[in-house]
């Protein structure tokens, strides 16, 4: 029932279902919508999920999503609209995003090395063993944070760092093609609390957009004539302090309001996606 709506939508001749759905026919059609198509197509999504619950049908739940067997309607929409809100305001420059430390592993290996992007429970190992090697009263017991202090308070700060430095391979990785399309969005400003270059090196290589790179509060006074990389906790290879510890995040409001306030006003003024 739905190949013929279909057909005449894309201009296509497909003979059921599974030659639509086959790789390169579905994105073919997908190359032939535009932002307004989606548009639509969530409105007509809301409308059919009201009608069903104004007309009584029994909604089911299916993998996270909500659905009437009258009119399979997925709730899946419901994510395309937030997509669309951030796209409505990215065309306004109303759009930030802050970028985390797990995207990172969309990074290329452009060494021979063995090493990779740690997680936060693969840090907290390096951070557990160089304290209390096997013995130690468990790491369940530790916060990553307070396991960081314990690390300073033993064997110094310098040796905190070599970690970071060993758990973040940054010269060993370059910006993936995922990287270039983030940096070529229209976001106004790009966040993160990474240590690693890849924003920045992704940055280069984008033509059409020009990125202010801010790696302390000193870089932010007229740093606002472009869109920006705002390094939050620090950046490899020296720009400290790389903010890890229990006390650097007690103290982070008081030593770097700046910061503060610019992620405060952020959040104010615009849509904040957050990724990794």
């Amino acid at each position: 029932q739905y190949i013929t709506p279909i057909n005449r939508a894309f201009g296509e001749k497909f003979q059921n279902m599974d030659e639509f759905k086959e790789e390169n026919n579905f994105k073919r059609c997908l190359k032939k919508m535009d932002l307004s198509n989606v548009i639509a197509a969530v409105d007509r999504a809301r409308k059919i999920m009201q009608r069903n619950q104004d007309n009584g049908y029994t909604l089911y739940q299916y993998k996270g999503y909500q659905y009437y067997k009258e009119n399979p309607s997925l709730t899946a929409w419901e994510a395309i609209d937030y997509i669309k809100e951030i796209a409505e305001a990215m065309s306004a420059n109303h759009a930030a995003v802050m970028i985390g430390a797990g995207f990172s592993k969309n990074a290329d290996k452009i060494s021979s090395t063995d090493k990779w992007f740690k997680n936060w429970n693969e840090l907290s190992d390096m951070f557990y063993e160089t304290v209390y090697g096997n013995a130690g009263p468990g790491k369940e017991y530790n916060s990553s944070l307070r396991l960081a202090q314990e690390v300073e308070i033993t064997v110094g700060r310098p040796k905190l760092e070599n970690i970071l430095k060993e758990a973040v391979p940054d010269e060993d990785y370059g910006p993936s093609e995922v990287y270039t399309k983030l940096m070529e969005l229209p976001w106004r400003d790009v966040f993160t609390t990474n240590y690693d270059t890849l924003l920045e090196r992704a940055a280069d290589k984008v033509s059409k957009r020009r990125y202010n790179v801010v790696v302390n509060q000193e870089d932010l006074v007229n740093s606002n004539d472009a869109p920006r990389i705002l390094k939050l906790h620090g950046s490899f290879p020296s720009q400290r302090p790389f903010i890890i510890t229990e006390e650097d995040y007690r103290t982070y409001p008081i030593k770097f309001a700046a910061m503060v306030n610019t992620v405060q006003q952020a959040l104010l003024e615009n849509v904040f996606c957050m990724i990794g």
